[in-house]
């Protein structure tokens, strides 16, 4: 994966769980604290996970643990709340 791939990770993710919920991405950066507005159900936060974690996997050149780990620090920082 390139450099730019790299940077534009977090974009994409954010992409992605946006459009889980029927939201684009200038819907995220339009809205303030968008991350404490939007959320998904926890059947949504898995699918996403099935799919970010590959990918970071890809982008980033590591294993599946670091991977894993990525996209658990993503959560924390910019994902979507998971409804309950």
């Amino acid at each position: 994966a390139s450099q730019k791939q790299r940077d534009e990770l977090p974009k994409t993710l954010v992409t992605m769980q946006m459009e889980m919920i029927g939201m684009t991405y200038d819907d995220a950066m339009s809205t303030p604290e968008w991350w404490r507005v939007y959320s998904m159900t926890s059947e949504q936060y898995e699918e996403f996970k099935k799919k970010a974690v590959p990918l970071a996997k890809k982008v980033l050149k590591c294993n599946k643990t670091t991977a894993e780990k990525v996209i658990a620090f993503f959560d924390m920082d910019l994902g979507l709340r998971v409804e309950e």
